[in-house]
Parts: structure tokens; sequence; C-alpha cells
């Protein structure tokens, strides 16, 4: 078959080499000047995170509490949130729902997702510089409730766990994860760029997706692009736009509640001198910092707006200053570099897969948020398999069911 897959982030990306590697001849557009310029080099994925940044909180009358201020896993003030009323009312609705169900799924989505990276890892032989673990800590006297698949450390051996951590940085209690692990997914993206780059799978830069791509109504596209791609026609579409796909929901899926979301981060190089960090850290559920062979690369709690909108000095000055709490000679913080990274969410943090309700052989693989990096060969299987119109295994119907694009009809 004939696939059209939009955008050439790690989305685009991994479901162009699933559907390539099954045989499907494919391409791949892009509208800006090359792939994996937008939220493709997220520094901090992490993979099998129990503690994941949605749905936070141990109880639903602390969603929205743990959804803004303080040590939330996402900020907004008035002004931000006047912007998007409607994201901020679906994210209340959400925590409105059972969390037992809620969390259930996440614990689904999690093996799943990082069974599908692990074993994309081996068969395609893509590498993947990942800590050996997260160690969640915390400087509130009260200790975390324990999730499956963590133990408890008190201080003495948080500190003793994670040897760069100052000893006078606050910790009180700590819960370690063994099977979980943060891992580059900006090395994952340049590594699936490069193969693709061997396969026959074309990555092609456009100017406005939007004119060049021109869906049909019977199915499927025509490509109106330069060189190779010009005038080719699809059998099937992929839109996998992340912010660029926005536009595309507009038109095709109104319904959709999504907002852009920015997580500012920092690298710094590690001092010659300082412990071996081996382990992700995780403090007070915003903060997280990774090694990355030889830097040290911090990312802080999601923030509601595009980077364009938003005021990122003080947030950045807040980073810097709480590493140098917790690793003041751990890295040369004052050489330390400044990112921002955007992506497209929905309001219940599950990504938009699936045929669309409406068009023929439009497929939506989009909005992943949060979660895009870690799931993003679980959801480049689905996505073939749906185009295939094979039988999704069992197990994973739990996960269909809650991204599915009609979902916002119900």
């Amino acid at each position: 078959m004939h696939v059209l897959v939009v955008g050439a982030g790690l989305t685009g990306l991994a479901t162009s080499v699933v559907l390539s590697e099954r045989g499907h001849r494919v391409i791949l557009v892009e509208a800006a000047s090359a792939p994996c310029r937008e939220a493709s080099f997220d520094v901090g994925a992490a993979s099998g995170d129990v503690r994941g940044v949605w749905p936070a909180g141990d109880s639903d009358a602390g969603f929205m509490r743990r959804m803004s201020g303080g040590d939330a896993a996402l900020h907004y003030g008035a002004k931000t949130a006047m912007r998007r009323p409607g994201f901020i009312r679906a994210l209340a609705k959400v925590g409105s729902e059972p969390l037992a169900p809620r969390l259930e799924r996440q614990a689904l989505f999690r093996r799943l997702a990082q069974t599908s990276l692990l074993a994309a890892h081996e068969q395609y032989g893509l590498p993947i510089s990942r800590s050996i673990g997260i160690l969640s800590c915390r400087t509130t006297s009260e200790a975390p409730k324990l999730l499956e698949g963590e133990i408890a450390l008190d201080e003495r051996y948080a500190l003793a766990a994670e040897p760069g951590l100052c000893w006078d940085a606050g910790i009180r209690s700590a819960a370690f994860q063994s099977d979980a692990f943060v891992f580059s997914a900006s090395l994952l993206a340049r590594t699936l760029r490069e193969r693709l780059v061997k396969d026959p799978s074309y990555i092609t830069t456009v100017s406005s997706m939007e004119r060049a791509v021109s869906l049909l109504p019977t199915g499927g596209a025509h490509v109106q692009g330069p060189g190779h791609c010009r005038d080719q026609k699809a059998q099937a579409v992929v839109i996998a736009a992340g912010l660029g796909a926005d536009p595309w929901l507009k038109t095709y899926l109104p319904n959709a509640v999504v907002a852009p979301l920015t997580r500012g981060s920092m690298t710094a190089l590690k001092t010659g001198t300082s412990p071996v960090t081996p382990a992700a850290l995780r403090i007070d559920d915003d903060l997280l910092a990774a090694p990355s062979g030889e830097h040290f690369r911090v990312v802080g709690p999601w923030l509601l707006g595009h980077r364009s909108e938003l005021e990122l000095d003080d947030y950045h000055r807040r980073l810097w200053q709480r590493m140098m709490t917790y690793f003041p000679n751990g890295a040369d913080w004052n050489g330390a570099r400044y990112y921002a990274q955007s992506v497209l969410s929905t309001a219940d943090g599950w990504p938009i897969l699936g045929p669309d309700p409406a068009v023929p052989d439009l497929f939506w693989n989009c909005a992943g948020g949060m979660h895009g990096a870690e799931g993003a060969f679980l959801f480049a299987e689905m996505t073939a398999d749906l185009i295939e119109k094979k039988a999704i295994a069992q197990e994973r119907l739990p996960i269909l069911d809650a991204v599915r694009p009609d979902r916002f009809l119900r």
C-alpha cells in the first residue's frame, strides 16, 4: 500500500519505519526545513514511570490543585487559562472521573509502551541512552504513597543511592523504581531519521502541508510536493504532525479539545570530579534530572501554552537555582544551555489515534503530548494495524478505546 505520513517528528518517523518494515511504500512530508525540529529534541522522555504526570495526585479532590501552581505537573495562571477556557474545563472533567480506572489504564499503557519501545530497540538496532531507574524524592515530611513497582527509601538510603545529591538538599524520603528509565528521545529520533534515508521511504519538505496534501473524497490523498513527491496519490493518510496537526484537527475533528504545552529544560557538562549519576532523579513531582553521557540534563514542569507566548526567563532561572541546591558540584551550571519544547496535548492526556469517523482512509496519530516519545512505537504499531485492517491485540484494546478520535463525539 502507498501511505502518506504527514509530519516528520518522532511520531511520524516511528510510524513510517513500522509501515516501511511491513512492506508499504511511505512518503513522509514535513513542513519544517528538516525533520525533528519541534518536540522531537525532548531530552527527558520517561518509560515505564508509574508516577507519570497524567493523571496526577492520589485523590480526585486534589486533581485540579495538582494541575496548577506550586509543585504541580502542569502550571498555568489566570491569563493563560483565559486563552484556553475549553481546555481547562475539559481538564476539570478528567479530574472528576474515577481515579482507579485511570490509574489502571495508565499502568497498562506504561507496560505496553515500554515493551514496544524495547522491542523496536532490538528489532531496528536503535540506541537508547537510558538511566538505570527513577528515584522519586520528596522534600516534604509527607512520604509518597508507594505505587506498584516502587520500593521505599529513607533519607539516608536515598542520598546513598544518588551520590551526587547534596546532603543539605532537604531530601526527606524517596521511592525507587528499577524497571522505569529516562531515555534520550532526541537520539532515538536522529537514528530513525538516518534509517529512513536508507529505506525506500522519502522525507521531503513542503512549504505548506495543508496546501500540498489534498485529501480525496474517495479516500487517500494527492501530494503536490517537490521532486519525487509531486502529484503522487496515496491510498491512506496518517496525520502525525504534532503541533502542526492543530489546523487539521479544527477542520476534521472540531470537537477535539487540544492545547499546546511547553516544558523548559537545560543541559550542562558534568564536572570532572562529579560522581556517576546512573539513575534519573525526580524531586517533588515537578523536576526531572537525568544523566546523558557527559551531560547532566534537567527538565521542569509543564506550562499551558506555546513557548512563543510564555515568559521563560524566570522558569529557567528557577531550574538553575534548584540544581545549584541539589547538585551544586555535579555540572558546570554556569555554562548550562536552555531549551523549551512545546507539544500538542489533549485535555485527557491521551493522543488522538485511529481512523477518522467521517473521512475514508484518513488516520490520526497525533496530540501525543507528554507521552508521545514513550508511546511512539506502540502507537505506530497500532496505526499500522488499523491501516492494514488487522485485529488489534486484545490487551491493547483498552488503550485503543482511550485514544480513538470519536471519543470527542460521545
